[in-house]
């Protein structure tokens, strides 16, 4: 049983009104949630923080240059903080 809350994980960005339209079937023990604002859809996506940060350093570094510089891949959008990742929870997000 999932046992994330999603809305405390959200309030970690800039997003209006966001809620969590449904969840989407991604590799367990992966989370993925389709997420509803006031500005658009988003993706919001949780590793397990077994995942070694390296990882996902390397994983969001690729999303910045095919995302957000080439526009070939989702954007990364950072956090209110600047930083383009967080763990809480037991995810990477």
């Amino acid at each position: 049983q999932e046992k994330v809350q999603t809305q405390s994980v959200l309030g970690h960005w800039e997003l209006h009104n966001p809620c969590v339209e449904e969840r989407l079937n991604g590799k367990p023990p992966r989370l993925v949630y389709k997420i509803k604002t006031d500005s658009g859809l988003f993706v919001l996506k949780g590793y397990p923080y077994e995942t070694p940060e390296a990882t996902i350093w390397s994983n969001v570094q690729a999303h910045l240059f095919l995302g957000n510089e080439k526009g070939l891949a989702p954007r990364i959008y950072p956090l209110k903080n600047g930083r383009l990742y967080l763990c809480d929870q037991g995810y990477w997000f």
